[in-house]
């Protein structure tokens, strides 16, 4: 703004034109379907690891999945098609200001059927009040089916904030 008018200048709108010279993958595992072997409750439901919604913090933020108390399992998007991928994304949970859960041990396994899953990675986290997203990069993999397992948990029990997928 080079001028202004009375009590100074300012700008409404600005709108910019052009493509992306290399423009990101999409995550291709957001608002798709997700199962697991068991939920907490129906307040963390599966389906929450793909809603794109990763904030906890106050008592009202149901974006993550959990397992009922101290169990292990997994959860599994369905990426309604064969994807060739080539990261894949996670972010704990904390439980929100409860900050009594998160994945301590985890696997992930994917599949083009859902009945020969074949492990493509796995590792360790540590219990964070705010996680960040942890990536697993994979070479020229095939699958369907994206399979996040917890083999350990912290305190309580496990769960997973939001789970993306690229290739």
């Amino acid at each position: 703004v080079d001028g202004y008018y009375n009590w100074g200048g300012g700008l409404n709108e600005l709108e910019v034109y052009g493509a992306l010279i290399n423009p990101p993958d999409p995550n291709i595992a957001l608002h798709k379907p997700a199962t697991a072997s068991a939920s907490y409750n129906s307040d963390y439901t599966p389906n929450h690891i793909t809603d794109g919604l990763t904030k906890e913090v106050i008592w009202d933020d149901f974006t993550m999945w959990l397992l009922p108390n101290y169990t292990t399992g997994w959860v599994e998007v369905d990426l309604k098609g064969t994807y060739e991928l080539n990261t894949i994304k996670f972010l704990n949970t904390h439980n929100r200001f409860h900050n009594d859960r998160a994945v301590t041990g985890w696997r992930i396994a994917v599949s083009t059927d859902r009945s020969v899953y074949t492990d493509i990675g796995s590792g360790q986290t540590a219990f964070s009040t705010t996680p960040e997203f942890q990536s697993l990069t994979v070479q020229r993999t095939k699958a369907r089916y994206v399979r996040f397992y917890v083999d350990g948990y912290y305190n309580w029990g496990g769960g997973l904030n939001e789970l993306e997928v690229y290739g």
